[in-house]
């Protein structure tokens, strides 16, 4: 399989996904935050969502791949076990218990489809793909908070630079309720990005200005909605969280800007604190 994902704006092609099952039925109704969920999920209506996404995801020419069989309540978010380079896949570390083996399973997933693994992170360093956004192919900025911490950004330059992959790695410092970057930023085209600013450093604001980029800040309760966490299946076409009863606001804004929304409902999925962004890991994009 071809593979190479350096960018949030190239035609997606290829994406691994996860439907949930019957792992759900390990989220507690009484201390569902053990699972790193908000609440339990009904695993129904939790599979047809996921199936409308890989619907979508189909519709527009993406060829969707599954993991396969897991155990791990959380394994639908493909996005945080790492993110695949023209030269492989760079595989994380999860600091929550509860998560580790789940980049396992993508692991070996991403084997068995011929995609090499150019790095995988061990020890006290820690990364997941939800913090790692291609601002350029040899540009990313890399969140630094409760799930992904310095070591592993270290040990993510080394091997980048080294392979000649990357030229430029900022790091951001998440602040407040971001637990991983992509819930406080997005891209939506090669002229837009959308943001959270109190979660975020003036600086790195300051430097997408002076890349010409128009920064749109959208409120609290579309970041909290996951309104940033989109899919960009082409440039200026997502997949969006709602769009009609959550973050209106947001999707009134893209629209206007010229951006193609597609709105998608996950209200179960949202229960484990992710969107479209988080439940795919792109293996392939190519315009």
């Amino acid at each position: 399989m071809d593979y190479g994902a350096q960018s949030e704006l190239a035609t997606l092609r290829v994406v691994m996904a996860h439907k949930p099952g019957e792992e759900l039925l390990k989220v507690s109704a009484t201390d569902p935050w053990k699972w790193l969920f908000d609440a339990k999920p009904d695993i129904q209506r939790a599979q047809e969502e996921h199936e409308r996404m890989v619907m979508i995801l189909r519709e527009e020419g993406v060829q969707v791949v599954d993991v396969g069989k897991t155990t791990m309540p959380n394994q639908y978010f493909t996005r945080d076990v790492g993110f695949v380079t023209k030269r492989g896949a760079v595989i994380g570390n999860f600091r929550h218990e509860i998560r580790r083996g789940e980049e396992l399973v993508a692991l070996r997933k991403l084997r068995a489809l011929g995609v090499p693994i150019l790095l995988k992170i061990k020890g006290e360093a820690f990364l997941e793909g939800g913090d790692v956004l291609f601002l350029k192919e040899d540009e990313i900025l890399v969140g630094i908070g409760e799930r992904t911490n310095e070591e592993g950004v270290r040990l993510m330059m080394k091997t980048l630079t080294r392979e000649g992959l990357i030229k430029q790695v900022r790091c951001v410092p998440l602040k407040g309720e971001a637990f991983h970057l992509d819930m406080a930023l997005n891209i939506a085209s090669h002229e837009l990005i959308a943001l959270y600013p109190e979660v975020l450093p003036q600086s790195l604001i300051n430097h997408l200005i002076s890349m010409d980029y128009n920064v749109i800040e959208v409120p609290y309760e579309d970041f909290k909605s996951l309104a940033l966490n989109w899919l960009v299946v082409r440039p200026g076409k997502l997949i969006f969280v709602d769009g009609y009863r959550l973050n209106r606001w947001t999707r009134k804004v893209l629209e206007r800007e010229g951006v193609d929304v597609i709105g998608l409902e996950v209200e179960e999925l949202m229960k484990g604190r992710g969107g479209p962004r988080c439940m795919t890991l792109p293996i392939l994009r190519r315009n």
